[in-house]
């Protein structure tokens, strides 16, 4: 993750997605769709792709992880 935040400053943003994707998709694989750190990194993701100006896919990406969060915190009461 830090590699892409790096590549972010750096202001390769289409670098940044590609390791952000890569982190992303292995904490998922993991530790699960609906771990914290695996929502975190697409999180990421979807800030990236915003940067990008990709903000529809960014916007559905913000989504689905707002639904995953809201299904964890459901989950655990």
């Amino acid at each position: 993750r830090e590699v892409a935040v790096g590549l972010g400053w750096l202001g390769r943003w289409t670098d940044a997605l590609a390791v952000y994707r890569e982190v992303a998709q292995a904490r998922q694989r993991v530790l699960g769709a609906n771990h914290p750190d695996a929502l975190a990194s697409r999180n990421d993701e979807a800030h990236c792709l915003e940067q990008l100006g990709r903000s529809t896919e960014a916007v559905d990406l913000y989504r689905q992880v707002a639904a995953l969060r809201q299904q964890r915190g459901t989950l655990g009461r």
